[in-house]
């Protein structure tokens, strides 16, 4: 064992990953979650793949001081279009925009078919990850929000299966509406302040666009209450 320690996000992105899986960790960067993987004994093989030289380079560093070579290969691939011959069974994508994300699984489907699980963390545009998924024939099993550093985080667990959510789902994720997530709900709360604050500073203002903007920040608002009255009380 080694003396090796994740970020809360990053520990449990890690966490989704399940015992004897092989995994490709897509953006890998500093390749910590297959390091973290390997050392825990979670897996026995990995790919660490990023497209970016600098960051394979970074990733191969750590794994040689981890001595770690034999059992994690780094490979430089836009995505997963250099990996469509390896063999793996669980995609982590963690730490991109969510039409980044998208774009990435759709560019080499015939791989994505192949796969059990996808362990997703969008930045942003959480939605369309949600519905890209479930249109290329997954599910959601798991969905955890959580806070760090003042940032929060959403990650997605999918596997093989068919399902659907409604809009108010896809926006704000039905697990995380199911369980009252307290972070979600912090969220929300903290949305409806900023948006009434915005809404302060630019109410006197009678110019079209601003006239616009208020009608917007309102319904946003009213649609963020109903999600709290519906679903938080």
């Amino acid at each position: 064992m080694i003396n090796f320690e994740l970020s809360k996000r990053l520990f449990e992105i890690a966490s989704q990953v399940k015992q004897n899986d092989k995994i490709a960790d897509i953006g890998t960067d500093h390749a910590y979650v297959p390091i973290f993987l390997i050392d825990k004994g979670i897996v026995d093989t990995a790919i660490a793949a990023d497209v970016s030289r600098g960051s394979c380079e970074k990733a191969l560093d750590n794994i040689k001081r981890h001595k770690m070579q034999e059992k994690i290969k780094v490979v430089h691939s836009n995505g997963l279009q250099k990996l469509l011959n390896e063999d793996f069974n669980t995609v982590v994508i963690a730490g991109m925009g969510g039409p980044l994300m998208k774009r990435i699984l759709s560019h080499c489907m015939e791989k994505v078919i192949t796969l059990d699980r996808l362990i997703l963390q969008p930045q942003s545009e959480i939605d369309v990850v949600r519905k890209y998924v479930h249109r290329i024939g997954f599910k959601i099993e798991k969905e955890i929000m959580l806070k760090e550093n003042d940032q929060i985080y959403t990650i997605i667990v999918c596997e093989k299966g068919k399902e659907n959510y409604t809009n108010i789902e896809y926006k704000y994720g039905k697990i995380n509406l199911d369980t009252k997530s307290s972070v979600l709900k912090e969220h929300i709360q903290n949305q409806i302040k900023s948006y009434n604050q915005i809404l302060k500073s630019i109410q006197n203002n009678s110019t079209e666009s601003s006239i616009k903007r208020v009608e917007e920040l309102n319904d946003f608002i009213v649609e963020l209450k109903e999600v709290l009255d519906v679903y938080f009380t």
